[in-house]
């Protein structure tokens, strides 16, 4: 065999060229072993530079992210400074616990109590409507006649007026017996009915504001004058200078209800608009894995300042004893309910802001 000293095939005697790389052959060449060129270092990858700096090299493929990772706009994770979001399990539990926990269970207990009791001051506010008619003078024949009169009106207007209360009532319920089943995945059904009263609250809010904002400018405008004028007309004549007074006082009322629709209006819709937020929020937190938070704390000072305006209430109800004993006590254990609730409601929300910046 003779050997190819270029590539170093072995060939027959006879052969003149190479069958391998096709080069002559001569006689008594010794076969040359042709390095082979190694491979190229790979270089090393490009670390990401600060915004605003060219990429001195292009990502490779294998670095790109998947279709699976949201929000990476073509860049891999941390490039640039930017991380997308992703749920946290150990936060989301913390968040569940605390819709499981005894706290929430206190809370729509004493909720659903705060309904009854309403329900009951409503009815027993006849009494005591029927103790001062008696003490003005009226017999008893008119004092039960008046008095089933505005039991009925009563117990008729305040079920109406109550309903938002319990369905509020009833999505804390479902949300604190699907937290405290961990077996099944917890559901938005029970803050989606809350946000949608709350919602339904908002818009009559801002229509009660309007009308009073109306009625204010009419009212101080001298708008209705005339047809206040008139009404009191039918009750004997004022005499000289009578309706120039009468205007001031339109105007004087006018200017209070356009007083008070101004700051408790704003009071209100402010209210709402961080109640709203922060039930987004929580919505956000059960659909997505991901826990956060808006206006929680905010949204806890209101209710803890709401807690203590209820609790002077209760200074309030004490005075209603001595006019009718039942009556006094249900009020005064409406206002007691109300500032437990609202405390509650705003460590709860607190609760729910320290689970969501927990870092076990």
């Amino acid at each position: 065999m003779k050997p190819c000293g270029i590539c170093g095939t072995s060939n027959n005697d006879d052969n003149q060229f190479c069958i391998g790389c096709g080069q002559k052959l001569e006689p008594n060449q010794p076969a040359q072993v042709v390095p082979t060129t190694p491979n190229p270092p790979i270089p090393p990858q490009a670390s990401p530079v600060p915004l605003g700096h060219q990429q001195p090299n292009p990502i490779p493929s294998a670095q790109m992210p998947s279709a699976e990772m949201p929000y990476t706009y073509g860049q891999p994770p941390n490039a640039f400074g930017f991380t997308p979001a992703m749920p946290n399990v150990s936060r989301f539990q913390n968040v569940r616990e605390v819709a499981s926990s005894n706290l929430m269970l206190i809370l729509v207990i004493l909720w659903f109590v705060q309904i009854a009791l309403s329900f009951l001051t409503a009815v027993f506010g006849s009494a005591a409507d029927a103790a001062l008619l008696n003490e003005i003078g009226f017999n008893t024949s008119e004092i039960v006649r008046i008095n089933s009169l505005v039991t009925g009106i009563s117990a008729s207007s305040s079920i109406p007026a109550l309903i938002p209360t319990i369905l509020i009532g009833i999505g804390m319920l479902m949300t604190y017996r699907m937290a405290s089943n961990s077996a099944a995945p917890l559901r938005t059904s029970g803050i989606t009915m809350i946000r949608v009263v709350s919602i339904i609250q908002f818009v009559f809010v801002c229509l009660v504001i309007a009308a009073a904002l109306i009625i204010g400018i009419l009212l101080l405008g001298g708008g209705a004058s005339g047809i206040v004028g008139e009404i009191f007309s039918e009750f004997g004549d004022f005499g000289y200078g009578g309706f120039d007074f009468l205007d001031e006082a339109v105007g004087f009322i006018g200017a209070i209800i356009l007083i008070a629709a101004l700051i408790v209006g704003g009071l209100m819709i402010g209210f709402f608009i961080v109640l709203l937020k922060f039930l987004g929020s929580v919505l956000q937190t059960i659909r997505t894995g991901i826990p956060q938070e808006k206006c929680a704390s905010a949204l806890s000072v209101i209710f803890y300042i709401l807690g203590a305006f209820s609790a002077l209430g209760v200074f309030g109800s004490l005075t209603e004893l001595a006019l009718s004993p039942a009556f006094g006590l249900l009020s005064l254990a409406v206002s007691g309910f109300s500032a437990v609730i609202y405390f509650l409601l705003g460590t709860l929300i607190n609760k729910y802001k320290r689970a969501v910046y927990s870092y076990n």
